[in-house]
């Protein structure tokens, strides 16, 4: 199956373990999956993008398009994989800081009913007001943040994590496009 596979520079991940191009690396696929016998990939090349900030902060991370064996899942978030040979390198996509905020905001939106943090959401998505006083009155944003995470590592059949990530950069294009 094809995934992605993020790097550092170095073509180096946790504990400076080196990949390399054509070279298969292996995992015994046992214990956690954020453990040692799993090789971590990503389902989508957004869906790596979108979540190396949280999962390994590369501050300069290079994108691999990998040929895996999955073998466990963080829901969309993630995946382990027993086998995995790096393919080729690829562009990184590029997701700007507000789009990142609106698909925060689209996941939290099914699982945030607080009326208060949902009329900041929909002043926030219109442009309405994303002052930093607006966040300053709306403590719940982190929380948002982090309940996007909790609900996509649950898994949803409704919608892909990669199509609302797509979904939050086009609509956030599109916003920026009709202010000019």
């Amino acid at each position: 199956m094809i995934v992605y596979k993020l790097t550092d520079q170095k073509m180096q991940t946790y504990n400076g373990f080196q990949w390399k191009l054509g070279k298969k690396r292996t995992a015994s696929g046992e214990g956690l999956l954020c453990g040692p016998g799993w090789l971590h990939a990503y389902e989508s090349p957004l869906v790596a993008a979108f979540m190396n900030p949280i999962h390994a902060d590369f501050r300069k991370p290079r994108l691999f398009e990998a040929e895996g064996k999955i073998g466990l899942r963080d829901g969309q978030v993630k995946c382990g994989c027993t086998s995995l040979t790096l393919i080729r390198e690829m562009p990184l996509p590029e997701i700007s800081t507000a789009a990142r905020v609106r698909a925060a905001i689209y996941c939290a939106w099914s699982v945030c009913n607080d009326p208060a943090w949902r009329m900041w959401a929909l002043l926030w998505l219109a442009n309405e007001d994303r002052s930093a006083a607006a966040e300053a009155r709306a403590p719940w944003v982190g929380a948002a943040a982090r309940a996007w995470a909790a609900t996509w590592a649950t898994a949803t059949d409704n919608m892909s994590l990669h199509s609302l990530i797509e979904s939050a950069i086009k609509d956030e294009a599109a916003m920026r496009s009709a202010e000019k």
